[in-house]
């Protein structure tokens, strides 16, 4: 019996505080992925997610594509930076229900042509384990420039 309450508090113990999932530690991923976003850093955005992660990007009629796995978003994400260097993102307010993280969030960028753009959008993260297990966007606000 001693030696199964020693095995589980050594288990226990070496649990990663993140894995804990609390309020702090799910706000703390958050704010991490948008700090990897903000620095283009696509694998350190591959860190923060499951292996299996799904992005689902929503439109007006469904689902207007997805992204399935670390991998492939790390790709994708390497894309999007290259195609547009100046995105930034910013967490404009939350609400947590459970593991879920229901998220208004601004991206901005700038043009080709130099001209300052943005956009709002919902999107909300579910975080398991200390990392993002799924995310799914729905159809943004475009902001008058």
């Amino acid at each position: 019996m001693l030696r199964s309450v020693l095995f589980l508090f050594v288990i226990l113990a070496a649990t990663p505080a993140m894995a804990q999932d609390t309020s702090a530690d799910r706000r703390a991923v958050l704010d991490a992925f948008f700090a990897a976003f903000n620095a283009q850093d696509a694998d350190a955005m591959g860190d923060l997610v499951t292996e299996d992660v799904q992005i689902v990007y929503l439109g007006l009629a469904g689902v207007d594509s997805r992204v399935d796995g670390a991998d492939r978003m790390v790709r994708s994400m390497r894309r999007y930076f290259s195609d547009l260097p100046s995105a930034r993102s910013e967490i404009l307010s939350v609400i947590e229900d459970g593991n879920r993280l229901a998220v208004r969030e601004r991206a901005s960028w700038t043009t080709s042509s130099g001209e300052a753009r943005s956009q709002t959008a919902l999107a909300v993260y579910r975080i398991r384990g200390g990392v993002i297990a799924a995310v799914w966007y729905f159809p943004a606000t475009v902001e008058a420039p």
